[in-house]
This record gives C-alpha cells, sequence and structure tokens, in this order.
C-alpha cells in the first residue's frame, strides 16, 4: 500500500529451533494461514473506509510469490466462513 512504502519490514519469527516449529518434520515445508479479518484491498484517503483497507489483493500475490520461491503452504479463505483453500505444492 503506498502509504506505508517507507515503513520497516518487521518479521514474523518462527521458532523453527523447537520441536513444534520444526520444519523437517513436515519435509521442510512451513505453512502460513493467512486469516485476515476481510477481504477489503484498499481505499482512497479520503473514503470513509480507507482505515479498513487490509491491502488483502497485495498480500495474496506476496504469499504466492514467496510460495513459489520456497517450501511454503498457503492456507487462505476460501469461499465459505469457515473453509480454507490450500496453495500447497
Amino acid at each position: 500500500m503506498p502509504e506505508f512504502l517507507d515503513w520497516s519490514i518487521v518479521p514474523n519469527p518462527v521458532a523453527t529451533w523447537e520441536t513444534a516449529f520444526d520444519p523437517s518434520i513436515r519435509n521442510g515445508e512451513l505453512t502460513i494461514a493467512y486469516t485476515p479479518s476481510g477481504r477489503y484491498d484498499s481505499f482512497p484517503t479520503d473514503h470513509p473506509l480507507y482505515w479498513h483497507g487490509k491491502g488483502y489483493d497485495q498480500t495474496i500475490r506476496i504469499l504466492d510469490r514467496l510460495a513459489a520461491r520456497f517450501p511454503i503452504c498457503l492456507k487462505l479463505p476460501g469461499t465459505g466462513s469457515s473453509r480454507m483453500a490450500k496453495r500447497c505444492k
């Protein structure tokens, strides 16, 4: 989203040294579950819902690019309220 272009990236560390998060027990594949509160992408700055924008489309594109480069299984919102779509290799 343009308003965050100058912001630094903050990593979400995964404790891969702990047994529960050890990728070797999952054939080296990491699973990322993306569960946004809504599928809003972004709104113009003068729109009443501007601060409700989640960058949904941009986030999905980034996750897809990561999954194309690394052994990542993506769990993304599906078509139903409680369904998740898997994008795994």
